[in-house]
């Protein structure tokens, strides 16, 4: 299987909202957001994901459009300073658990080497489930979980240092 990241641009923005559709869908189960009069669920503003801080990628599995994923800088929720951040992460059904998220995820971390942190809903069992074991494998055990309930997150944060092993 080919798995891909393709940087999307402003002009991709229509596709990344489509996409943002079926994400929060998937994402409605455990956040339990609701559709809006229009029947369109609230996502985030993609005007504010094209900042120099923002990362946009579409996932493509054998050049089909699998998903998309983006990344971001932001203060850290567990120390001082800056970290990487997983923003949000979606892959098409068909392509979970055939491997296609741990590549991207894994893709990621090593293109943006340093600090990073990777939150969930704590009610989202399968997010969690997912990335402890993505970067427990990543990191050969080396990340620490923190479990938070404050004004900025509420559940678990791995955090972990990219690009540099042993």
């Amino acid at each position: 299987m080919d798995v891909t990241l393709v940087t999307a641009t402003r002009a991709d923005r229509h596709v990344v909202e489509r996409l943002l559709q079926l994400y929060e869908y998937e994402y409605s189960e455990n956040a339990e957001i609701d559709l809006d009069a229009d029947g369109l669920f609230p996502t985030v503003d993609t005007k504010a994901i094209w900042q120099p801080d923002y990362h946009v990628f579409f996932i493509k599995v054998s050049g089909k459009l699998a998903g998309f994923a983006l990344v971001t800088r932001h203060q850290s929720y567990v120390g001082e300073g800056e970290t990487y951040l997983i923003d949000e992460f979606f892959v098409l059904r068909r392509y979970q658990r055939r491997g296609v998220g741990e590549h991207v995820a894994r893709s990621l971390f090593d293109r943006f080497p340093g600090r990073w942190e990777v939150s969930q809903l704590p009610q989202n069992v399968a997010a969690k489930t997912f990335w402890w074991r993505v970067i427990d494998r990543y990191t050969a055990g080396r990340f620490q979980e923190t479990e938070l309930d404050n004004e900025r997150w509420r559940g678990p944060v791995q955090a972990f240092t990219s690009g540099a092993r042993d």
